[in-house]
């Protein structure tokens, strides 16, 4: 397939080209910038739109340079509809992409995710941190050592009580004494950030 895609590119048939490359096993080796220059130099965002599930599994470096880049041409209410759509069959591997694609906007589309139509995929999001884990950050770098406590810290949009009843769930003190904090209940945020750190010292 890897051949017959760089014949299709020297024949000028970029869209054969890309489809023959989405054809490919996620390991295989294709740079992702040349998935990125294909698609970007000959327009073919439709085509990645309809099939975004294949280009993720093939590479996930291009795939978020291309949703990030070309924002307008794959909105974000389409992709994670795809996406989830995708999970919702075999194989298993794809049971990340939706988690994957929310981290991507969370990181570099951000305008995006905030706007009022985008609400659903917070209260997504907050739930699939607490399914996969909460992603810890550098703790030198930003005051949040998880992705989860700064998405938390961030959102406009999220169900703040379903996001609490999530992160107790999932015994994520931390995240849950910041959202009781914020709801002004200090006490019990204190007892959570106790608790947690007993948590930890057995362990």
């Amino acid at each position: 397939a890897e051949a017959a895609a760089e014949l299709y590119v020297l024949d000028g048939q970029g869209e054969k080209a890309l489809r023959a490359l989405l054809d490919l096993d996620r390991a295989a080796a294709v740079a992702p910038s040349v998935l990125v220059d294909l698609v970007a130099s000959n327009e073919l965002f439709d085509v990645v739109s309809n099939d975004v599930a294949r280009l993720v599994r093939v590479s996930r470096e291009a795939a978020g340079e291309l949703l990030s880049q070309h924002a307008r041409a794959f909105p974000l209410d389409d992709v994670a509809a795809r996406l989830l759509d995708a999970e919702s069959g075999p194989p298993s591997r794809d049971a990340d992409l939706v988690f994957w694609f929310l981290r991507l906007c969370f990181e570099r589309r951000r305008d995006d995710l905030e706007t009022p139509q985008h609400e659903r995929w917070h209260d997504e999001l907050v739930r699939r941190y607490c399914r996969h884990g909460p992603c810890e950050r550098p703790t030198e770098g930003p005051l949040y050592d998880s992705e989860l406590l700064a998405f938390l810290a961030w959102s406009p949009l999220m169900d703040g009580a379903a996001a609490l009843a999530e992160v107790e769930a999932a015994g994520l003190r931390d995240e849950q004494a910041l959202l009781l904090g914020r709801e002004g209940r200090g006490e019990a945020a204190v007892d959570a950030l106790l608790e947690g750190r007993a948590e930890t010292a057995v362990a």
